[in-house]
């Protein structure tokens, strides 16, 4: 019983022990809060931040894409329907033709392919279109850019497809490569227009065409 007593009659904790321990709590609270923020901040600009603005960097670059296809949607298809029109045509015709010298009033195309193509689609054409297609998509080209235009005419040295060139009384065939020699020449240098002549010679030397390589 005594003890017992003894017992219950221990002082029970002070209230002034808890008082002194809620600053150092709420100080506790207060860092790992601080903590939680400062990580959170962190997290949103530097790992989620970026995300969120490359993706709507994305989104942008895709609608001013979209918004530039669109306009030139027309042009592709005015595009497609000037090469489908040109290659209907049975030959190239000069300025004058016939016996008696008349003008001639084919359509000629070059001007409406520097507008209607972008670089690009022109050396395309060139590369897998008809004859009479490349022949006007080569000028075309040389003269929107004569410096691609020049890159690219080595590539065509070896390319004997012929198209008729209406000059005059006659339709003689002309390959492409004398062709395109003979369009490029005058942007070449003595040494270029010697060295491509050469080996167009290699190629033509005792045929028919050998008179168009001049």
């Amino acid at each position: 019983m005594g003890a017992d007593t003894a017992a219950n009659t221990q002082p029970a904790a002070s209230p002034g022990r808890y008082m002194q321990a809620m600053p150092s709590i709420r100080n506790t609270i207060l860092v790992a809060t601080c903590l939680m923020i400062l990580f959170l901040s962190g997290y949103l600009v530097f790992i989620r931040g970026p995300k969120v603005r490359e993706k709507q960097f994305n989104l942008e670059q895709e609608y001013a894409r979209l918004i530039i296809d669109a306009k030139k949607l027309p042009d592709a298809i005015y595009l497609k329907d000037l090469v489908r029109s040109v290659s209907s045509y049975e030959s190239v015709e000069c300025s004058f033709i016939g016996y008696g010298g008349t003008r001639s009033t084919q359509f000629n195309p070059v001007n409406a392919f520097k507008r209607l193509a972008s670089v690009s689609q022109l050396v395309e054409l060139i590369n897998v279109s008809t004859p009479i297609v490349k022949h006007y998509a080569f000028i075309a080209l040389l003269e929107k850019n004569p410096v691609v235009c020049k890159k690219i005419f080595p590539d065509h040295l070896k390319d004997k497809q012929t198209f008729g060139l209406f000059c005059g009384c006659t339709i003689d065939p002309c390959p492409i490569n004398i062709d395109f020699f003979n369009t490029i020449k005058s942007s070449l240098t003595p040494i270029e227009i010697q060295s491509y002549k050469t080996d167009l010679l290699k190629l033509y030397n005792g045929t028919y065409f050998q008179h168009m390589i001049y």
